[in-house]
């Protein structure tokens, strides 16, 4: 709200205070163009106020829809939010979607508690993708080249993030404006992914760096046995 809206709302008690006040100016007609400077006043403030619900009702709704538990909510968040969601897409509690009408979801995806998706510079993920708790996915940044003008006052730079079929983002991994993740990859926790990926790949670490690549199940490694048993 706005400093002359606060200011608005400090006076309005004392303005239906006085207008309620029999007789306070004296005579009527000497109170008449008191009172209407009352009226406006307190219009002025309702209108302001009306403004501000009709801007921030689409928060408030969203604010309420990322609070409802169990599969309802999922259902609820992946239909009403905004976004485009294939068939079996679930959105946990808690996460958080800015610019939902430029982010399309596949089928079979799963977005886990806390995540978070800026769309401003669209996201398009595919199917069968999982994203971790508290991940980071972001299509647009603060422009922040030119050290002679402010940080807040340089234009937002934006670029598509894509994100391919069979992807796991795990929780706390961040991917940068214009990164492609590549179909089948699999990203460490708590990563930060600066460059597009390649298909199968799994990266780890602070830039993401590619670590492995995954196998065919027709040539399945040997499981080692790592649990407390065997080592004591």
């Amino acid at each position: 709200m706005s400093e002359a809206n606060r200011d608005t709302e400090r006076e309005l008690p004392g303005v239906a205070k006085e207008l309620s006040t029999p007789g306070r100016y004296g005579s009527s007609q000497e109170s008449e163009p008191r009172r209407r400077s009352l009226l406006s006043r307190a219009d002025a403030y309702l209108s302001s106020m009306a403004r501000a619900v009709a801007s921030e009702g689409t928060e408030w709704w969203r604010a309420i829809l990322r609070s409802i538990p169990g599969e309802i909510g999922c259902w609820l968040r992946a239909h009403l939010w905004g976004v485009r969601a294939g068939r079996g897409t679930r959105i946990l509690t808690g996460v958080v979607i800015y610019y939902p009408e430029k982010v399309n979801l596949g089928s079979n995806v799963g977005i886990a508690c806390g995540a978070q998706l800026n769309g401003g510079g669209q996201i398009d993920i595919g199917n069968d993708v999982f994203i971790g708790p508290g991940s980071i996915i972001w299509s647009q940044n603060h422009g922040f080249r030119f050290r002679d003008v402010l940080i807040a006052h340089q234009p937002y730079e934006r670029a598509k993030v894509t994100i391919g079929d069979d992807v796991w983002i795990g929780g706390g991994a961040i991917i940068l404006p214009g990164v492609h993740i590549a179909e089948g990859t699999v990203v460490g926790a708590g990563s930060v992914v600066t460059m597009s990926t390649s298909p199968f790949s799994i990266v780890a670490g602070v830039p993401a760096r590619q670590i492995d690549v995954r196998s065919s199940s027709h040539h399945r490694p040997a499981v080692q046995n790592t649990s407390m048993s065997t080592a004591v």
